[in-house]
């Protein structure tokens, strides 16, 4: 958890809360990066060691925070089942 705003960490809360509820397994840390953009405004990114999984504008409003949670957790899982899929799909000579 790198957020610097409170959009930032109620964003986190809601991550935290969908990531546990889900149960995902990952063998890699998942980070959450908040950085200052255009005036007002923050970029949250979601990673995975150095891979940006999810980018998105930092808003207030926590219906939106809420939704980009639930987008980030998709896409999350997805990126460990494709990790997990590639795995297996690696043949040695």
């Amino acid at each position: 958890d790198e957020t610097k705003t409170k959009p930032g960490r109620d964003f986190y809360d809601y991550f935290y809360n969908s990531y546990t509820l889900n149960q995902i397994n990952g063998n890699k840390v998942v980070g959450v990066y908040e950085t200052l953009s255009f005036g007002r405004s923050t970029i949250i990114q979601i990673k995975i060691e150095d891979v940006i999984v999810h980018e998105f504008l930092g808003k207030p409003d926590l219906e939106y925070l809420d939704h980009m949670s639930k987008v980030s957790i998709r896409k999350v899982y997805k990126y460990f089942k494709d990790l997990k899929k590639q795995k297996h799909a690696i043949f040695q000579y």
